[in-house]
């Protein structure tokens, strides 16, 4: 085990300085000083796909960091001083006094405790990392004495024992994500918000900017009641945003915008009208993933934007075609809540049906779903 100290000691620095804390089961401990008081940890460090992230109050409260948690939004605000951090649980977008910043893995939820890199954090709000490789510690804010670096261990050394491993879903299991394009409209949303709070079922709303700005209400009602917003450019007109990429680039911040102004937050999940196909181009794509965005199409359409719109009967007859009789593994369903899609919403308790009937679970879109572009 003595030969082995320091070897895990680098791997720590290798994971990007994401957290550092006593392991569970480890026989070593990591500690944490800063302005020459040690920071003792409250729980366990997790490790996941490679990464080490730490429990959040374990290290900013005593920083004397404001902590606040909103957990409608699943999204957590650190700020000191004139600096604010926000993350949303499973998005690997942060921001940072509002200026959107790429991270290398989100924050996640682990038995009610809200885990984040610690790294990223830290130094977003100004703080040097040092790692002291003879003792075994991290100083936070203070200079490092030796000003040594540890390298980056190889890949064929790895410790006798690794931290608590977070459980991932079984890859066998379907999911499906239902998602509304196109309102809020005052006559449709509501009832659509309805259905889904009797059937205990999220969805996703890709709502259009200036349809928000009039039903500003219909918006913190999808938030407050654990729905996901989406962005879908603020005026949804064709020939505006397909300009150019930058005209693209404008609406969704546009939309954006508005929906920070009533949630607090921009999403960095988006979906283009009318779908990508035939729209984006190579650099659309690029501008997205440059500015924090990601975007998502569909896979199973129930066919109500055509006209005449199609009846409850027909809806249900594509989801089975296009869900390939509920075999596909990953569904991404698309629907429309603005005024006209009555039969949508008549339909909707029936599709609901189905995918309960072929064993998907119901989710919403983020990020780090398999399906995002």
């Amino acid at each position: 085990m003595d030969k082995l100290r320091p070897i895990y000691g680098a791997l720590l620095v290798w994971c990007c300085l994401v957290c550092w804390a006593s392991t569970a089961g480890a026989q070593e401990q990591v500690s944490f000083w800063h302005g020459g008081q040690e920071l003792q940890l409250d729980n366990p460090p997790l490790w996941q796909e490679g990464r080490l992230l730490i429990p959040l109050r374990s290290v900013f409260s005593r920083l004397g960091a404001e902590v606040d948690w909103d957990g409608g939004n699943k999204r957590v605000t650190i700020t000191q001083a004139a600096i604010t951090v926000a993350l949303t649980i499973d998005s690997p977008v942060a921001q940072v006094n509002g200026q959107r910043r790429a991270l290398d893995g989100p924050p996640v939820l682990y038995q009610d405790r809200t885990y984040i890199p610690l790294r990223f954090v830290l130094e977003a709000l100004g703080y040097p990392v040092h790692w002291n490789a003879d003792a075994r510690t991290v100083l936070i804010g203070d200079q490092d004495v030796d000003g040594n670096w540890q390298a980056p261990l190889p890949e064929d050394e790895v410790p006798e024992e690794l931290p608590v491993v977070i459980e991932q879903p079984a890859k066998s299991q379907k999911r499906v994500c239902l998602t509304f394009d196109d309102g809020p409209s005052a006559n449709l949303t509501p009832q659509v918000l309805d259905i889904l709070a009797q059937q205990q079922v999220p969805a996703t709303f890709f709502v259009i900017g200036c349809n928000a700005e009039r039903e500003p209400d219909l918006i913190r009602r999808i938030v407050t009641e654990g729905h996901a917003l989406g962005n879908h450019t603020y005026s949804h007109a064709y020939q505006e945003i397909y300009a150019s990429s930058q005209a693209y680039l404008d609406s969704l911040r546009q939309a954006g915008a508005v929906l920070a102004r009533i949630t607090g937050d921009e999403p960095a999940i988006t979906r283009a009208p009318g779908g990508t196909c035939g729209h984006f181009t190579g650099d659309y794509y690029h501008v997205l993933r440059e500015n924090g965005y990601c975007t998502f199409d569909w896979n199973v359409s129930t066919g109500d934007s055509a006209l005449p719109r199609p009846t409850v009967e027909q809806i249900l007859a594509n989801i089975a075609t296009y869900s390939r009789n509920g075999t596909i593994k990953e569904a991404v369903v698309l629907m429309h809540d603005s005024p006209t899609h009555e039969t949508t919403v008549a339909a909707l308790p029936q599709l609901i049906a189905f995918f309960q009937e072929y064993g998907y679970v119901f989710e919403v879109l983020t990020p780090a779903h398999p399906l995002a572009k």
